[in-house]
């Protein structure tokens, strides 16, 4: 998403919402097509650690979550090619083979009170929201604006914002950002995050998308209210 990226994933997180923001940054990149490179690199210890450090300065507290990293990191132990490889397999197996078995898109997920009407329209909605903050997808990119990657993108920038009016200290405009992003995770990601994580968990036996799966579902699920 263009103006979305502007966190880098080399910057080492100084805050709860510093890190929060890089997890969702960090989750954009799972859930994205994997070339073979970004593959190696998410089926790596490397990535791993990354991914724990961040989760401890968020406090995310989740079983699932714990127990999907010790599967990560005995998968991680294997050849490096053939990580990348099964990845990208399972991938294309699940999200781009036809028909789809797991959609990445919100209006296959948000109920919006169960009515069609209201899930046809959760595309133009979503999209609606980026361009109030005069974002749009990527040029060449072909995800709808109600794609996980896009959705994610989303939710790293609001969040990048809020650390940077806490960071000028500027109070309200730090609430107005978490304002936004909480009804943003709340009317829309969470039901596409629980959805698609939920499906890979009954679909795939890929020890490091089982984890991305369990990341997604416990960051999401920080952001919604108690």
């Amino acid at each position: 998403m263009e103006h979305a990226r502007t966190l880098s994933l080399d910057a080492q997180a100084t805050s709860r919402t510093d890190a929060l923001a890089h997890l969702f940054l960090l989750l954009a990149h799972a859930f994205s097509y994997p070339t073979h490179e970004r593959a190696r690199w998410l089926t790596s210890q490397s990535f791993l650690l990354q991914a724990i450090d961040l989760s401890e300065l968020v406090a995310l507290e989740s079983d699932s979550l714990f127990d999907a990293a010790l599967r990560f990191n005995d998968a991680a132990m294997q050849d490096a090619e053939s990580r990348a490889h099964s990845l990208r397999v399972e991938h294309t197996r699940l999200f781009y083979s036809m028909p789809r078995i797991i959609p990445l898109v919100g209006t296959r997920w948000v109920q919006s009170g169960g009515s069609l009407a209201a899930r046809q329209s959760e595309r133009a909605v979503v999209d609606a929201l980026f361009r109030d903050l005069g974002l749009r997808v990527q040029q060449g990119k072909h995800e709808p604006a109600d794609h996980i990657v896009c959705e994610l993108d989303y939710a790293a920038y609001v969040t990048a914002a809020e650390y940077q009016a806490w960071k000028g200290q500027d109070a309200a405009s730090a609430h107005d950002w978490i304002s936004l992003r909480n009804s943003f995770v709340n009317m829309h990601l969470a039901d596409t995050a629980f959805g698609i994580a939920q499906a890979i968990s009954k679909a795939s036996t890929n020890a490091h998308l089982l984890f991305h799966a369990a990341l997604l579902e416990a960051v999401v699920e920080s952001c919604l209210p108690a």
